[in-house]
């Protein structure tokens, strides 16, 4: 019985993480309560405050969630293009790139981080985490392409502003991945 209660409140611990990514896209960090937060994970408010004591440690969270996320895509894409052809590499990290700016919701998330990390030091870490990754899978898909005209902050740049863009228009997935291929082809 015991195993099974924490299994699930690590189970609401993280859906409340992943419904807050939602939220914050919806209407922004300052636009929801821990009761909302609750209500759309499916969990009581005190479940909520029991993992995160208050909303601005939940936000915080959300965030590192949001970080640790791009962190590992970006990981996996970066090992799985260095075997196969160049070919399956570039597929691989635009695939990954769709999943790191592509998501409406994840998407939205991120520009949020971005505006709340000049308040907030632990969404700060977060959101250099998030470029960082994104850099790198960016510097990694010029290498493969040998593709240099454009650094790869240059390129995040360009590529973030396109993805919000296309997320909060609900593109599809398959209009970013060919935003991207536009994107690496034209340099």
């Amino acid at each position: 019985m015991t195993a099974n209660r924490s299994t699930t409140r690590g189970s609401a611990r993280g859906e409340t993480l992943a419904r807050v990514w939602g939220l914050i896209a919806n209407g922004g960090v300052g636009a929801f309560s821990i009761r909302d937060a609750a209500i759309a994970a499916g969990v009581s408010s005190g479940t909520v405050t029991h993992h995160f004591v208050n909303r601005e440690r939940l936000v915080d969270e959300a965030f590192a969630a949001l970080a640790e996320r791009h962190d590992a895509i970006g990981r996996v894409a970066i090992i799985s293009s260095r075997s196969g052809t160049r070919d399956e590499a570039r597929t691989t990290l635009v695939y990954a790139l769709h999943h790191l700016w592509g998501e409406r919701t994840i998407t939205l998330a991120a520009a949020e981080l971005r505006v709340h990390a000049t308040r907030s030091r632990a969404a700060r870490e977060s959101a250099e985490s998030v470029a960082d990754t994104c850099r790198s899978v960016v510097g990694e898909l010029h290498r493969v392409t040998e593709r240099t005209m454009t650094t790869p902050t240059q390129a995040v740049d360009l590529l973030d502003a396109a993805a919000l863009r296309l997320a909060v228009r609900h593109q599809s997935p398959e209009n970013f991945r060919v935003a991207i291929r536009r994107h690496v082809n034209s340099q």
